[in-house]
C-alpha cells in the first residue's frame, strides 16, 4: 500500500506543470480581413481583401472563408499578388459554395522556390449584398505551409459587414 501511495504521488508531479514555465507565444504572422469592419447597403457590391502580415517562407495557403449567406452572396474571387511578387509562378484556386456560405481558397507557389516573407494580398473577394444584418467574416480550417512543408503558425482576424 505505501509503495503505491509513492508511485501516485511522483506521477502527480510530473503531471502538474511547473508554476514558472512560459506560456506558448502567440503567433507573430496573422491573416486578416481589410477592411475588418465596414457599413453597406443593400444591393452594394463590396470588396474585401484578405490578407496576410509578418508571415515567414509563406509556400501555400490553402484555407475556408466563411460568411452568412442570407445577407451576403459571393460574387467573385481573385488572386492577390503577395505569393507571386517577386515574379515566380503560382497556382490558385477557388470554389464559392453560395448555398453554405464558404468559400474554399487555395494558393501555392510552384516548383523549387523558397516562400515569401512579410505583409500583403492573397485574395480579394467580391460580394453582393442581400439583406440588413450583421455579417460575420471568418477562416477555418487554415493550414499555411512553408517552403519546407511544414505548419506556419498564424493568428486568424475576423471581419464584419453591418447591412443598413
Amino acid at each position: 500500500m505505501r509503495l503505491t501511495l509513492t508511485i501516485a504521488a511522483i506521477g502527480l508531479l510530473v503531471c502538474v506543470p511547473a508554476a514558472g514555465q512560459a506560456k506558448e507565444a502567440k503567433p507573430e504572422a496573422s491573416l486578416s480581413i481589410t477592411p475588418n469592419r465596414m457599413q453597406v447597403k443593400v444591393g452594394q457590391e463590396v470588396l474585401i481583401k484578405i490578407q496576410v502580415h509578418k508571415v515567414k517562407d509563406l509556400f501555400g495557403a490553402p484555407f475556408y472563408l466563411v460568411y452568412d449567406p442570407h445577407r451576403l452572396e459571393a460574387v467573385r474571387v481573385s488572386q492577390g499578388d503577395f505569393l507571386k511578387k517577386d515574379g515566380k509562378k503560382t497556382a490558385f484556386l477557388n470554389k464559392i459554395k453560395k448555398e453554405k456560405g464558404r468559400i474554399i481558397i487555395g494558393l501555392t507557389r510552384l516548383g523549387a522556390v523558397g516562400g515569401v516573407d512579410g505583409e500583403g494580398t492573397l485574395a480579394i473577394v467580391a460580394f453582393k449584398v442581400l439583406r440588413t444584418g450583421r455579417a460575420t467574416l471568418a477562416f477555418h480550417e487554415v493550414d499555411f505551409k512553408d517552403s519546407r512543408q511544414s505548419s506556419l503558425p498564424i493568428r486568424l482576424e475576423t471581419g464584419l459587414i453591418e447591412v443598413k
